[in-house]
């Protein structure tokens, strides 16, 4: 169920945009993604689920497990190209011999940051398809952001599940008031989050090919 947008926790555009933005020009300045900013962007990103619907619950118990990893081993490990090297180093490289770091953490710090940026990618897929057509619905904008992206991760079981989910969210109009996004929001926050989102997770899968470590698995 969506949050009142009074609610500290309900989305808020303007949040979104202005962390990605700053995760975005770090990366510009850096050639490196900050994994403490990332986890916080990400944040914002997890509270758009609540706007899709019941039916995408087994999407926020898989997320919060990914960003709780990074807000584990972010203030040690601070550098995405750091954290995957000492990944690398140590031995724990997916999709089969990734571990824990230090016991701590649903999953890899590797895994972690894969599959955040790879959800990362869906969220902006679906804001690019809803901003490219005014008619576009939420069910074929999340469909073919979802092929392009999540698909490529999931196995056929959860493909299933995942499509059926589509046909009961809510319609476009009922998604972005739920959102208190506007029209007017779309086509310029709107941009200015897909634009900053391909800056991350572009950096991110950077340093993964960087290391030789597979980015679809």
């Amino acid at each position: 169920m969506a949050k009142a947008m009074s609610d500290p926790d309900a989305f808020n555009v303007n949040n979104l945009v202005t962390k990605f933005e700053a995760c975005a020009d770090d990366c510009k300045n850096t050639g490196d993604v900050d994994v403490n900013k990332y986890a916080e962007c990400m944040r914002e990103v997890r509270k758009v689920f609540d706007n899709l619907g019941s039916t995408f619950a087994f999407a926020f118990k898989d997320l919060d497990e990914k960003l709780t990893t990074l807000e584990t081993h972010g203030p040690n490990i601070p550098k995405a190209g750091a954290m995957l090297e000492n990944e690398k180093q140590r031995g724990s490289i997916p999709p089969s011999n990734d571990s824990l770091l230090d016991g701590k953490g649903g999953v890899s710090p590797v895994r972690a940051l894969n599959r955040a940026s790879h959800v990362c990618m869906f969220i902006t897929g679906i804001f690019e398809e809803l901003i490219a057509s005014s008619s576009v619905t939420l069910t074929a904008a999340c469909t073919q952001a979802y092929e392009r992206t999540l698909a490529q991760i999931h196995g056929w079981i959860v493909k299933k599940s995942v499509k059926l989910a589509f046909n009961m969210v809510s319609d476009r109009k009922a998604f972005l008031s739920g959102c208190g996004v506007s029209d007017e929001d779309l086509s310029e926050k709107g941009q200015r989050f897909v634009k900053a989102s391909a800056v991350i997770t572009g950096c991110v899968k950077g340093h993964f090919e960087k290391r030789d470590l597979l980015w679809v698995f």
